[in-house]
């Protein structure tokens, strides 16, 4: 990531610290958006459990809702 940044800048020291900073704040920013995600996703597997759990106990009408 850092190469492909550092291509359109300039060859120095300070734009190789910059592309590095950059390719650091784009990871940062995929695992706040994966926390999120998994945050989300987290809240669904409660109420799809809970359908489970009522199509076990024979509540079919659950399922088709």
């Amino acid at each position: 990531m850092s190469d492909a940044l550092r291509k359109s800048m300039p060859n120095t020291y300070y734009s190789e610290y910059l592309s590095l900073q950059r390719a650091m704040y784009v990871t940062l920013f995929c695992a706040a958006l994966s926390g999120g995600a998994f945050l989300i996703a987290s809240l669904y597997v409660v109420y799809d459990k809970k359908k489970v759990d009522d199509f076990l106990a024979g509540k079919f009408s659950v399922l088709f809702e």
